[in-house]
């Protein structure tokens, strides 16, 4: 339950339970009482350090490592997503989050079924994700059409065990192609250990 507005419901449940007014939660949290008040109503969602005291004040620092992950990318203004072993979604950054975004428009690019091509150039990932040993970091490149124009989608992905289970955190984009820089068919490369992704795999394992 780390989604803003399930948070929102969560603590207006727990005060409400308790018997607790909203002038003592905002205390507790460092807000205005006005603020405790429109985030409960919906009309405001809590900041990620919002979300996190809110967190912490209804269930404590008890969250798994996974949980802690997930939350951690549900709340990141960067375009990312969370995969497990069997390649199925478990979270994704702020800016999936909105309808009609990239990830809905562009995504079936990474997708084997829909995008047949992919399959050879997804050899290490699904290696990688089968198996991990220790942390792999992996770009994947994959042109498509949109429009008539030539576009690519970028995923690079870091791929690690969390308590024994293998998970994919990936930073995906998606952009017109340079002129010049057109491939013919997906690519896949391994990134070396100084790779900006790798930092970011880095910064969540710090986060949870």
């Amino acid at each position: 339950m780390n989604q803003p507005h399930e948070i929102c419901v969560a603590l207006r449940s727990y005060r409400i339970k308790a018997r607790i007014k909203q002038q003592v939660i905002a205390q507790a949290l460092g807000v205005a009482q006005s603020q405790i008040s429109r985030w409960e109503s919906g009309r405001e969602i809590p900041r990620p350090h919002n979300i996190e005291a809110i967190r912490l004040l209804l269930w404590g620092d008890a969250a798994t490592p996974l949980q802690s992950l997930i939350y951690f990318v549900r709340t990141s203004a960067l375009p990312l997503v969370l995969i497990d072993q069997s390649r199925q979604l478990l979270a994704s950054g702020l800016p999936f989050q909105v309808p009609g975004n990239d990830l809905e428009r562009f995504g079936w690019v990474f997708d084997e079924a829909s995008n047949p091509e992919l399959r050879e150039a997804h050899g290490p990932y699904r290696e990688a994700l089968a198996d991990p040993r220790g942390i792999v970091g992996l770009e994947l490149r994959v042109p498509f059409e949109h429009q008539g124009e030539p576009w690519i989608g970028i995923s690079h992905k870091t791929i690690y065990a969390i308590d024994g289970k293998p998970i994919c955190l990936a930073d995906i984009r998606f952009m017109r192609a340079a002129n010049g820089n057109q491939l013919s068919r997906p690519t896949m490369r391994r990134l070396p250990a100084n790779h900006p992704a790798d930092a970011l795999s880095s910064l969540a394992r710090r986060e949870h």
